[in-house]
């Protein structure tokens, strides 16, 4: 017997939930394939982390409204908030031979630069606001690896 405050969920419901997330995740790991296919291999860029994390109150914060944002900003968001969202050989300018940001990150890295009035790369602390919830954003780019 099923409970009426309990809607059924099935299968087909939770394969289309994973299969989505699948596909997001696979678009944002795609771009990196080259350097984490083969992490020993030298690359150009840097090691790009970001994070956000919980606080009470924000001014002035980056709005990320999960509307606007594409599947793939909205998957590096999340990732931000539950861990981290780590990116390797990122150059944010990328020439020939060089790998840019995955095209979630690269969106995030141009409402920073525009909400922060700098330019990447550089390391961004912020307020943010992310599905109604306040978060401190905190992007570093590390040169070093």
């Amino acid at each position: 017997m099923r409970s009426a405050a309990r809607p059924s969920t099935t299968p087909r419901d939770a394969d289309s939930r994973s299969t989505r997330r699948d596909v997001c995740l696979l678009a944002v790991a795609l771009p990196l394939a080259g350097c984490v296919s083969d992490p020993g291999a030298d690359c150009r860029g840097a090691t790009v982390r970001l994070s956000l994390q919980p606080v009470r109150t924000v001014q002035s914060p980056l709005v990320l409204d999960s509307e606007r944002l594409s599947a793939e900003a909205v998957v590096v968001v999340e990732t931000a908030i539950e861990d981290k969202h780590i990116e390797r050989c990122v150059s944010w300018h990328p020439g020939a031979g060089e790998t840019g940001a995955s095209p979630g990150l690269a969106e995030l890295g141009e409402l920073l630069e525009a909400h922060a009035g700098v330019e990447l790369p550089a390391d961004i602390e912020t307020d943010a606001r992310f599905r109604g919830d306040p978060y401190r954003l905190s992007l570093v780019t590390d040169r070093n690896g």
